[in-house]
């Protein structure tokens, strides 16, 4: 319908329940979380066979070294600091959860 739904979660718990009711097209999911680390909820969205194929995009105020950004992006199909995040990335992220 053209529509674009969003469902905010503010730490771990709650945005692995919103996932799994809601079954996302595409998940933005910051590293820093009050309850936990972002890169444990990729891990359990990984494990999950509901979840894994949800398109993930890692976004985070965090300076990531090199390392990082590549351990990221093993599981994550955009792995983005917060000041690199666009109109247009955003787009082009989107896309990818037309499933």
């Amino acid at each position: 319908d053209g529509h674009t739904r969003v469902i905010e979660a503010v730490d771990c718990e709650s945005g692995l329940n919103a996932a799994r009711r809601s079954r996302p097209n595409v998940i933005f999911l910051d590293l820093q979380l009050p309850d936990g680390s972002g890169e444990d909820v990729l891990g359990e969205l990984r494990r999950d066979a509901e979840l894994n194929d949800v398109p993930v995009a890692i976004v985070t105020s965090r300076v990531l070294s090199s390392a990082e950004r590549e351990r990221l992006s093993l599981q994550a199909q955009l792995v983005l600091q917060k000041n690199e995040l666009s109109a247009d990335s955003t787009r082009q992220f989107l896309s990818l959860g037309g499933r």
